[in-house]
Parts: structure tokens; sequence; C-alpha cells
């Protein structure tokens, strides 16, 4: 890691509200971030609801999102049909909780005390958004 890159680590469901946070602080309106969803953490209330809010905020700043989910998760995916998400499905099995923006990949995971952690490495975002691209490109609508 090249000493501009950094790690934050959010521990718990405040952790989780404070990590989608850090993307309406690190946004301009108008900008856009990709992620593969939270896949079964949908079904946690606890996250839907920082969820809820966090989109809220996010709508207000103008920002954009693309999101894709497994097929396996559609029902609950579908959901989130928030102004400015746009939802893709694929029926490969992909990683979940991982959202990318400007330089950054913010992981949530944990079932019972979910948590994340954002990683400012600009490597690791180039190589995580050429994937989120590939599975994109096939992904249906």
């Amino acid at each position: 890691i090249t000493p501009m890159s950094r790690a934050i680590l959010y521990d718990g469901i405040i952790g989780v509200q404070s990590a989608f946070h850090h993307i309406l602080e690190t946004l301009e309106s108008g900008n856009q971030y990709q992620g593969f969803m939270l896949g079964k953490l949908l079904k946690n209330p606890e996250v839907t609801g920082v969820l809820r809010d966090y989109h809220q905020e996010r709508i207000k700043k103008g920002l954009q999102a693309r999101l894709i989910s497994e097929t396996t998760y559609k029902e609950e995916a579908q959901k989130w049909g928030y102004d400015g998400v746009q939802i893709r499905y694929s029926t490969q099995r992909l990683p979940v909780g991982i959202f990318l923006f400007k330089n950054r990949v913010m992981m949530i995971a944990g079932s019972e005390n979910p948590g994340a952690c954002v990683i400012e490495w600009e490597e690791l975002y180039d190589d995580h958004k050429t994937f989120f691209e590939d599975i994109w490109k096939n992904a249906l609508q």
C-alpha cells in the first residue's frame, strides 16, 4: 500500500451508517457510484433502516448509483427503487456489500453485527471498478 492509501474501519450498525455517510461526504452533486448490493443483509431491519435514511440524503444531494444484485435477492433488491438508482441482476455469484466511489472501496459485512471498511487505494478501486463494469454489461435489467 502506498503512503497515500488508507483504511477506515466502522463497527456495528452505527459504523455502517457512518460508512454510508462517508459516501455523502466524499461525492459531489451529480456524481455516481457503483456497487454490489447487500444480499442477505437486506433482510436485516437495522440495515434497511440505515439504507432508507441514506437514500433520502443521497437523493437530496443529487447522487446517482448503479447497483448489481444476484438474481437470488431480486425480490429484496426491487424494494430499493429509489430515484437515481439503476439496478441490474446477475445469475453469477457475486461479492455483496461492496460500493465503489472516488478511488475508494467500501465493504459492508456481518449479519449479526454488521460493520464496514472503507479503503482508499486507487489500484484496488480500479480493479473492482473493472470487475463491476464487466458484470454490468451482461447483467439483466
